[in-house]
């Protein structure tokens, strides 16, 4: 067998597959739940081969500086989000704590001093306080996004 008729060989079965795929890629077009998807493979592909840089060392800094701004940005957002959570739930605490005081002043105190335990909420602790029996609460906030990955990631 010559060198000549290996190549041709080899050159020939590289067309078959070559076409093969493309009609599989063609069928695979035609098929109505995959058509949308293929065609927004096509036009993505397209996109990011004009604008992705061409060369090993542009190429390679990519690789190594878009997982690092990735991680950045995701431990920034998780340590912000847990951060926040721990400052909103301290200063939760302190309001509750004085809403408590309060409480439990005018519930030990004669209705005399109602007044005067109002105005010094109000002065002092920047509460307004208004006594209203059988009044209903309103509805709890919903949760923040991150609050069930801080809550598995503190346990």
């Amino acid at each position: 067998m010559s060198l000549r008729h290996l190549r041709q060989s080899l050159k020939n079965i590289c067309e078959n597959v070559a076409e093969s795929l493309r009609q599989a890629f063609r069928a695979l077009a035609r098929l109505p739940g995959l058509r949308h998807l293929f065609w927004a493979y096509k036009i993505v592909g397209r996109w990011t081969h004009h604008r992705l840089p061409r060369g090993l060392f542009a190429r390679s800094l990519l690789i190594i500086i878009i997982p690092m701004l990735l991680l950045q940005a995701v431990v920034a957002t998780v340590f912000m989000e847990r951060h926040w959570q721990m400052v909103t739930r301290r200063l939760a605490d302190a309001v509750t704590g004085d809403i408590a005081a309060i409480i439990d002043l005018i519930d030990t105190t004669d209705a005399d001093y109602q007044e005067e335990i109002v105005s010094i909420a109000a002065r002092d602790m920047g509460l307004r306080v208004a006594i209203e029996p059988g009044g209903k609460l309103p509805p709890p906030l919903p949760k923040p996004f991150l609050a069930c990955w801080i809550r598995c990631w503190r346990s």
